[in-house]
């Protein structure tokens, strides 16, 4: 099967790494065209524009970073919308807004395509083994024609009924893992104030109830000060303004989220924006 990836950054480099290895054919597009061509070499083939990548493909899968730069690549002159043709799934992988997702859905179907906000929980490592959380914009029926593609990408499929919740259920998710590596980096920070040795308490937090996956990872980041980027802070707090967006609107008190989409934003401020998010941590060092 014809697939294509468009958006080669840490994600959907993963991405079209393991649906070459799963044996699809694989064309690839990208703002930065070094970046596609380097997986050009591992055999995937590089379209010109994106277009022309969704013209010659059944599943598009668009990886970018907001929907500001996902509009452009759709509306732009070789675009995204000039390649539909009848029956081409369109899969929105981006952490996007559900105004997005219903734009772009009339769009796209109106050209005869079929789009879904089809966002992914993870980062790097998850993209990199095929262990993706999937969050379908859809219901199982209509999405059967991705049922390959997306096995490729992870194991669990949660089917959130229509077009928009894959979105919301994505912010939602994201504002947690903003908490929980906020909670981690003052965790440590804090060990650090009192005297204690930062590993005590990691090592306490991952023998308790407590302890998951994400937290060991990120400690263990923090630990090494190892910042190399697995999720782009500036990212987080980009998912962070559009889910205080979401808050507005729903008239929702939430008092979390308001608290690190201030962090975040300072770290951003201070540099921290392209290193991975675990980096907000240096925000306890100010004096």
């Amino acid at each position: 099967m014809e697939v294509g990836i468009i958006g080669i950054g840490i994600m959907g480099r993963a991405m079209a790494r393991s649906l070459l290895r799963a044996g699809f054919r694989v064309w690839v597009w990208n703002r930065t065209r070094s970046k596609a061509e380097a997986l050009a070499q591992e055999g995937a083939i590089l379209a010109g524009t994106p277009g022309e990548l969704v013209k010659n493909v059944k599943i598009v899968g668009v990886v970018l970073a907001n929907h500001e730069v996902t509009r452009e690549v759709f509306y732009k002159k070789e675009g995204v919308l000039e390649g539909i043709h009848e029956g081409v799934y369109i899969v929105d992988h981006g952490t996007n807004s559900p105004e997005w997702a219903f734009e772009a859905y009339e769009e796209v179907e109106n050209r005869g395509g079929k789009y879904i906000d089809i966002p992914v929980l993870g980062s790097k490592i998850q993209a990199e083994n095929g262990e993706l959380v999937i969050l379908a914009g859809g219901n199982e029926e209509e999405l059967k024609g991705l049922k390959n593609y997306l096995s490729v990408l992870g194991k669990r499929i949660i089917y959130t009924g229509k077009r928009g919740n894959g979105c919301l259920l994505k912010l939602n998710l994201n504002l947690m893992i903003a908490i929980m590596n906020l909670a981690v980096a003052e965790g440590i920070a804090l060990s650090e104030a009192f005297g204690l040795k930062p590993e005590f308490f990691m090592h306490a937090l991952l023998h308790s109830a407590m302890a998951s996956p994400y937290i060991k990872i990120k400690g263990e980041k923090i630990l090494k000060q190892d910042f190399s980027k697995q999720f782009a802070l500036s990212l987080m707090t980009k998912d962070l303004r559009l889910i205080m967006q979401e808050v507005i609107k729903h008239r929702f008190p939430s008092f979390l989220g308001s608290i690190c989409y201030d962090v975040y934003q300072q770290a951003e401020v201070k540099g921290l924006g392209e290193v991975d998010l675990s980096a907000v941590k240096k925000m306890y060092q100010e004096k």
